[in-house]
């Protein structure tokens, strides 16, 4: 992603937590270092997922589609706790 775009989840990052009064203890530099990190993985990593997913998902489905499947997946992850 841009510097704009990890600046905009950021912001939303933080503005969620302080919506939901959660706790963190980091600083918001902390915060911003962890959004670019995960950007970077993902960036990463990209390679790897489209190749786990089977044919002919990997073949149809378009990148926001993937996307939006490993959003969920991975929300459903750790709101059950498995993720943890």
């Amino acid at each position: 992603m841009s510097d704009n775009d990890r600046s905009i989840v950021w912001a939303e990052l933080m503005e969620t937590i302080s919506q939901e009064r959660e706790p963190v203890n980091l600083l918001k530099a902390d915060l911003r270092n962890v959004i670019n990190a995960v950007d970077a993985w993902v960036s990463d990593n990209a390679i790897s997922f489209n190749s786990s997913l089977p044919l002919p998902a990997r073949s149809v489905l378009t990148s926001a589609q993937k996307a939006r499947i490993l959003s969920m997946v991975l929300k459903r992850r750790f709101l059950t706790g498995v993720g943890n």
